[in-house]
């Protein structure tokens, strides 16, 4: 079972695999559930979330060449997107 929601945690996870201090192949090679014929409304509240959090680790992956402040500033935009699945992405 997942623990709660820490935007802190996840941010500090997301720099380890733009620094490529960890090995992301489990998040980056994740398929999108809508790929194979799952639709967004067949899915749960807790996987769509987990959806976009995959999302945001695949999309550190394709922005390695950016500089963390840039990225850090595009997921504070996307941050919004958790806390319409959990209100607790919204606390620090």
């Amino acid at each position: 079972m997942l623990g709660p929601p820490k935007w802190r945690n996840l941010l500090a996870w997301l720099r380890l695999v733009h620094e490529n201090s960890y090995n992301t192949v489990t998040f980056v090679e994740l398929a999108s559930p809508l790929e194979n014929n799952h639709h967004s409304h067949t899915m749960t509240k807790k996987d769509r979330e987990m959806t976009v959090v995959a999302g945001l680790f695949r999309m550190i992956h394709s922005m390695s060449l950016e500089p963390w402040h840039v990225i850090e500033t595009t997921l504070a935009m996307l941050r919004y997107r958790l806390v319409e699945y959990d209100s607790a992405w919204d606390v620090e």
